[in-house]
């Protein structure tokens, strides 16, 4: 694998914080935003996974899609013990 580069650590920088986000959700903040988020996963700074979600433009669908978050690594937050 590559190494990672500034593009993906300024892309990283712009992603929400503390919580799980969809790539519509942060299209407008990141370029090309599923192949980054799958790449900040690679790397893993990024965790993900697939969740059920219904589809508001067809009653009664589901499709299951991607979400993500940045990856916890302890003591990165004040909260997490050591």
């Amino acid at each position: 694998m590559k190494a990672i580069t500034k593009a993906d650590r300024d892309a990283l920088a712009r992603l929400p914080e503390g919580c799980w986000f969809f790539i519509d959700q942060v299209s407008y903040m990141v370029r090309n935003p599923r192949w980054r988020c799958d790449r900040l996963t690679d790397f893993g700074l990024l965790e993900s996974e697939v969740v059920k979600q219904r589809y508001e433009s067809i009653p009664g669908a589901f499709g299951y899609v991607p979400r993500f978050r940045k990856a916890r690594h302890p003591g990165a937050s004040e909260g997490e013990s050591k």
